[in-house]
C-alpha cells in the first residue's frame, strides 16, 4: 500500500509531509506535496505540481519517501528566527 503521509516529532517539534491533490484555475487537479512544521510561526513548503495521473502521484510518492525532514526542521528553525521581535526594539 502506498503511503501519502508522514508525522515525525524531532527535538519535540511535530513535521507532517504529506500528499496533496488541488483543483487548478482550469479545472484540472494536480499533485503537490506539501510539508508542516509549527514552531514560533508555522511554515509551509509546497512542492510539485504534478499531473493527477499514475506517473503524478508516483513521483509524489518518491518525493514524500526522500523528504528530509531534520532538514526540513533545521531550515524551518532559521527562518522562524527571522520573525522573532527584535529585543533591542523594546
Amino acid at each position: 500500500m502506498a503511503e501519502f503521509a508522514r508525522l515525525e516529532v524531532i527535538d519535540g517539534t511535530q513535521l507532517l509531509c504529506f500528499i496533496d491533490m488541488e483543483q487548478q484555475e482550469d479545472g484540472e487537479y494536480v499533485v503537490r506535496l506539501v510539508a508542516m512544521c509549527h514552531l514560533e510561526v508555522i511554515i509551509t513548503v509546497r512542492k510539485g505540481p504534478w499531473p493527477d495521473d499514475d506517473d503524478g502521484w508516483q513521483v509524489a510518492q518518491r518525493a514524500l519517501a526522500a523528504f528530509d525532514m531534520p532538514a526540513f526542521l533545521l531550515s524551518s528553525r532559521e527562518l522562524s528566527d527571522r520573525f522573532k521581535p527584535d529585543d533591542a526594539a523594546e
